[in-house]
């Protein structure tokens, strides 16, 4: 270990101002969905039971993080399926249904064709989305004559809009409006109808715990082994990210350090958790309580030849000790931490 790591000058972990990464939006089907309005040359449309539909899925968005910390974003599509179908009627003189009205298995899709900005700290944007509808069957059945069936699928419909994508202390959310319009016309029976949606897509990216892996081998100042841990944020621009390590023989030298891939090999009395390169931090050493803690800086720029540690970026960290009660390789590590960083 000692000439693995040490050849490695010493690194502090550091973000440039701008990064980015893509996230999933999971939608709150709760919040998420629409009303619509619609009209035929027949006459009205009136909806058999409700005109009100929710949107379950999710919608992924590539988002920059800066100072505000997020200071743009762009729409990158996704899944978001309309429950329960659309069915209405056409009303018309005495009550009588002139034609029904049905559109089936309905997903619709959100993008945006580049980044907008996001305000300095409430995250509100105006952009241009296309909503395009994936999958979808629209048929218009007249109380005489053929039924109009027609696949909506590639269906775009572009409006501008006023929506928030901010950060939570667990992740980000997104709020944006969405308005779909459909038209549909048989010029042979001359039939036309359109149908007009309007709503809001809420939607939330968590972020995932960081994650504990790999074995921590016995040590002479713990049977368990050296155990890693972790407190703080995984947000780089919340920059309070602290490494721990415990159950380290007392009064001995050790290194936390990181890299982007998860190993388990044999290395000294332990195992090596992390790998693909990696990259050392400064010197600590254990005192009385046998244990090091490590705060994380992610600001300012990165020394020469050190990797970013960016949001949408996964790294590995693990600490290195020496251990020469134990004989041996008169070295150990604790086992290690994987987390997935944010904005």
């Amino acid at each position: 270990m000692r000439h693995t790591l040490t050849a490695i000058a010493s690194l502090l972990l550091a973000s440039t101002t701008l990064a980015q990464g893509e996230y999933r939006f999971d939608l709150n089907s709760g919040q998420s969905g629409f009303s619509w309005t619609g009209s035929t040359s027949l006459g009205g449309v009136v909806p058999d039971s409700s005109n009100s539909h929710s949107l379950s899925g999710h919608l992924n968005a590539t988002v920059t993080n800066g100072s505000y910390p997020l200071s743009s974003a762009r729409l990158e599509g996704g899944s978001m399926n309309v429950s329960p179908n659309i069915a209405a009627y056409v009303s018309g003189p005495l009550g009588i249904n002139l034609a029904d009205i049905d559109v089936t298995n309905m997903v619709i899709s959100s993008r945006t064709s580049g980044s907008f900005n996001l305000s300095q700290g409430a995250g509100s944007f105006t952009t241009t989305v296309e909503n395009t509808i994936l999958s979808g069957t629209l048929t218009i059945a007249p109380l005489t004559g053929d039924t109009i069936t027609q696949d909506l699928t590639g269906t775009v419909s572009t409006a501008t809009v006023s929506g928030n994508l901010s950060k939570t202390s667990s992740g980000m959310n997104l709020s944006i409006p969405i308005v779909i319009d459909i038209d549909a016309s048989d010029p042979g029976l001359g039939i036309s109808g359109s149908l007009s949606v309007s709503g809001n897509i809420v939607g939330n990216f968590t972020a995932a715990s960081p994650t504990i892996y790999c074995i921590a081998a016995p040590n002479s100042g713990s049977s368990a082994g050296g155990q890693i841990g972790h407190s703080g944020s995984t947000s780089v621009s919340s920059n309070n990210l602290t490494l721990s390590a415990t159950g380290i023989p007392t009064n001995q030298f050790g290194i936390f350090f990181y890299g982007p891939n998860a190993i388990q090999v044999p290395f000294g009395n332990g195992f090596r958790c992390v790998g693909g390169g990696v990259f050392r931090m400064n010197v600590m050493q254990s005192g009385a309580t046998g244990s090091y803690q490590k705060q994380l800086n992610f600001l300012g720029a990165a020394p020469q030849g050190a990797p970013e540690v960016d949001p949408g970026e996964t790294w590995r960290f693990q600490c290195w000790f020496r251990d020469p009660p134990a004989g041996g390789a008169t070295f150990n590590l604790t086992n290690a931490v994987s987390v997935d960083f944010i904005p």
